[in-house]
């Protein structure tokens, strides 16, 4: 029954679809010679390998995982919880439960998954009072000491930070209350996630700038354009062979994904002529208004600025959210980097990128693969109207932009830091 557990753990870990595959996989190690399906089909009417056997399998396989993860928990003299609301395909809201602790044999920082909890089987809102009831019975269930709780991390939402009533003030008040006969009362750190704030603070900068608003919104639907038909990406990929390009789809420009707008604008880079050229084919012999309004707008000269643009700042950001969500973080190094961000985004206020610097033969690559470039609506396609749209992004969209970013990651940047600090201070009796 061990192979048997395994297998199902198998498909779970490699994030397949279970309940569909489970059967499938069990009749295909059996065609290798070993035989598990007779250890599940133990009579006419007793085959468990039905939607209901395998939960029951995968809640047992949680049972003793957890249980094993519990015991290095409690064995930990400092641990913190990070905990998240999501809801599943069935519209249920669920609560996913991660504890960080140091492991008391080997003194690494662990991270690891406890629990999927469903928030609102005797609840019908999810507020902060029903997320901390959740955590506090969580911790007493366990019998973990309130004084071992040091962080507390979250999404940064009103109902889990709020100042006088949020789901974290709760749980560190119920930790408070808890130690009335402790000498030193301890206290968790709440803490936002960091690449989470980093991820708002790009997202921010950006909103801020309706071109650049615009530019967000362009990928998406660029995004959905293709995706959404393998006719249109069985076209772009024909394009690329003729014009000699790389051979790629477009990337999926998620605001929930926190690397996902950087990846997207570098693989847009690469390449733009033949999306451009596939969006003007499905134009002009299909008739289609989307690739049509599309093509306009990728064809502009700000456009391109823009794109090269976040080239330049997107993917060193990323490298700093990298960081942050490594299991240990060593903040000395991460705000050496951070420091290296600002004075990387300072230094674009009056001095080109490496991927804006390559503009001339950026555009020139465009109009080799006999894309126009539109510079501004009226104007003729002359040095002049270059020079003079090329003020204009940097006047309207660039200045701007590293303007905001740098308030932002500024602002945000300097809370984590608050929060490091905090974790490592004495609060006042």
């Amino acid at each position: 029954m061990t192979k048997v557990f395994a297998s199902l753990y198998f498909l779970c870990k490699q994030r397949i679809a279970h309940t569909t595959n489970y059967e499938p996989l069990l009749d295909f190690i059996g065609f290798l010679g070993d035989k598990l399906k007779e250890k599940v089909f133990v009579g006419r009417n007793a085959h468990y390998t039905s939607r209901k056997s395998i939960q029951e399998y995968l809640k047992c396989l949680s049972d003793v995982l957890e249980k094993d993860i519990l015991e290095e928990l409690k064995s930990s003299q400092q641990f913190s919880l990070m905990f998240d609301e999501t809801t599943d395909c069935s519209v249920r809201e669920q609560m996913v439960l991660r504890a960080r602790y140091i492991h008391s044999v080997n003194g690494n920082i662990e991270v690891r998954y406890l629990k999927i909890i469903d928030c609102l089987t005797d609840r019908h809102t999810l507020d902060a009072e029903t997320i901390s009831s959740i955590v506090v019975k969580y911790i007493e269930d366990h019998d973990r000491s309130y004084k071992h709780l040091k962080g507390i991390g979250t999404d940064g939402a009103a109902v889990m930070t709020g100042r006088s009533n949020g789901a974290v003030k709760r749980i560190r008040q119920k930790q408070l209350s808890a130690q009335n006969d402790e000498e030193f009362k301890c206290e968790a750190v709440g803490c936002h996630c960091a690449a989470h704030k980093l991820n708002l603070a790009s997202q921010q900068a950006g909103d801020h700038i309706s071109y650049i608003k615009k530019f967000k919104e362009i990928l998406r639907q660029l995004y959905d354009f293709f995706d959404n038909s393998a006719v249109r990406s069985a076209g772009l990929l024909a394009m690329q062979k003729l014009l000699g390009c790389p051979e790629r789809k477009v990337l999926e420009p998620s605001s929930t994904r926190w690397l996902s707008i950087g990846n997207a604008v570098l693989r847009l880079k690469d390449i733009l002529p033949s999306v451009v050229c596939s969006l003007e084919r499905e134009a002009e012999e299909r008739g289609n208004a989307v690739a049509a309004g599309l093509c306009r707008f990728l064809s502009e000269y700000e456009f391109a600025c823009t794109l090269l643009l976040l080239c330049d700042v997107l993917p060193k950001v990323n490298v700093l959210s990298r960081v942050f969500q490594n299991c240990s973080v060593d903040f000395s190094t991460a705000m050496q980097l951070k420091q290296s961000i600002v004075s990387m985004l300072e230094s674009l206020k009056s001095v080109e990128g490496e991927n804006l610097k390559a503009l001339d033969f950026f555009i020139l690559q465009m109009e080799n693969a006999g894309i126009t470039i539109k510079y501004q609506r009226g104007l003729r396609q002359d040095c002049s109207s270059r020079e003079e749209a090329k003020t204009r992004f940097m006047r309207n969209i660039k200045g701007p932009f590293l303007k905001s970013f740098l308030q932002t990651l500024m602002i945000d940047l300097q809370m984590v830091m608050y929060w490091v600090r905090s974790a490592f201070s004495i609060p006042p009796k």
